[in-house]
């Protein structure tokens, strides 16, 4: 791995802009799609395929005038009579909507009739269930007003849960990029340093949504894919970068010629960023295990986001750092944009040395402390609790 590392770097420097030309196509080929590929994910994808769920789903798909996603409308209104007008327009209007809702004629009332409500159900999957919740909403639910109209059940309840999780991480993920460089430029004191793993993020996450785009228009793909992708793709992709940036930095505060760094440090520090990349990636296949779709889904993003991470550290990193050469440490801030080299620390040598002396019982007690912490998993008691609330 590190003499093929130390030869890709090599190449990266007689034909840097080729890598970088390479990887800006991608960019720009997969970016286009990477914004269309939340209109082909999938919002179910939570049905557990033999379980006894699954067969009372069937059995009720399989009733007539019934189907195994329950919806309740409920109108409160200003008196019993304009209450029961309200509920009689919305459910013309909600079966009119989607003629696979069956609504049953009989009407809830509360104790002083202003507040009624009516039940059905509709002959719909999971992921049309959530899609039907959300057209419902915008076209008959009322939350203001003297006279209000609610929209309710379980796919409707999932309805808000998802729109407000994404919305939520959303925000979350764009409030992390900018905290993010201003550690990344605490962290090198340069501007030009701190710019690249971000650079390295931007790319990861752009190209591989575009790819989750692609895989999505074959196969049922989660929207929580996409969450992964981000979340993920930011840590790893800012994380990879930073082992490479770094030893390339030492080397050159260490008076090494900027071309024989990055060949130096990629055929270290890269050696370790690769074997990183792949063990996340196998243990995330592990996850292919369980036959949920929306899991594999969150697990399938995660592992293209990793790969693509780890390419783009490989290949496009290189080519940049040989372009940059000294220049990495331009827009230095304070004192502290000149790596220096650092000298092994003492500490971290001593514990290596004990341990490679004796590696056998290190070995031994480290696997039971790991076993140890995971007896725990195996009296986990799972359940979807959101409806009980």
């Amino acid at each position: 791995m590190e003499s093929l590392l130390a030869r890709i770097a090599a190449v990266a420097g007689r034909r840097r802009w080729w890598f970088v030309a390479a990887w800006v196509l991608a960019l720009v080929a997969l970016g286009s799609f990477a914004g269309r590929a939340q209109d082909e994910l999938s919002s179910g994808g939570f049905e557990v395929p033999g379980s006894e769920s699954q067969r009372v789903i069937d059995f009720f798909e399989a009733q007539a005038d019934d189907g195994s996603q329950p919806f309740t409308f409920v109108v409160d209104g200003r008196d019993p009579a304009s209450a029961e007008a309200r509920l009689r327009v919305v459910t013309t209007a909600v079966q009119r909507l989607e003629p696979r809702l069956h609504v049953t004629p009989e009407i809830a009332r509360s104790a002083d009739g202003t507040t009624v409500a009516a039940f059905g159900a509709a002959a719909v999957s999971q992921n049309e269930g959530l899609q039907l919740a959300e057209r419902l909403k915008a076209e008959v639910q009322r939350t203001t007003g003297e006279e209000r109209t609610f929209v309710l059940g379980a796919s409707a309840t999932y309805e808000t849960m998802q729109r407000t999780i994404t919305s939520d991480l959303a925000r979350a993920e764009t409030l992390t990029l900018p905290v993010v460089a201003v550690v990344l430029v605490g962290l090198f004191g340069a501007l030009v340093a701190a710019s690249l793993p971000l650079l390295l993020t931007l790319v990861s996450v752009v190209v591989t949504t575009g790819l989750v785009y692609f895989v999505a228009a074959e196969t049922e793909v989660s929207v929580f894919a996409t969450t992964m992708v981000s979340m993920i793709g930011i840590g790893v992709a800012v994380d990879y970068s930073m082992f490479v940036l770094a030893r390339f930095r030492e080397e050159l505060a260490a008076g090494t010629p900027p071309d024989v760094a990055v060949v130096d440090a990629l055929r270290t520090s890269g050696t370790a960023v690769v074997f990183s990349g792949l063990t996340v990636i196998v243990s995330l296949l592990s996850i292919w295990a369980v036959p949920v779709r929306a899991v594999q889904s969150m697990a399938g993003g995660a592992v293209l986001v990793v790969a693509v991470a780890v390419l783009a550290a490989a290949t496009l990193l290189p080519a940049l750092l040989h372009i940059a050469g000294r220049r990495v440490d331009r827009g230095r801030i304070g004192r502290r944009g000149r790596a220096v080299r650092q000298e092994p620390s003492a500490f971290w040598g001593r514990w290596v040395g004990r341990i490679m002396r004796r590696p056998l019982p290190w070995f031994l007690g480290g696997t039971a402390l790991l076993v140890t912490l995971t007896v725990p998993a195996l009296f986990m008691e799972t359940k979807n609790t959101s409806l009980e609330q």
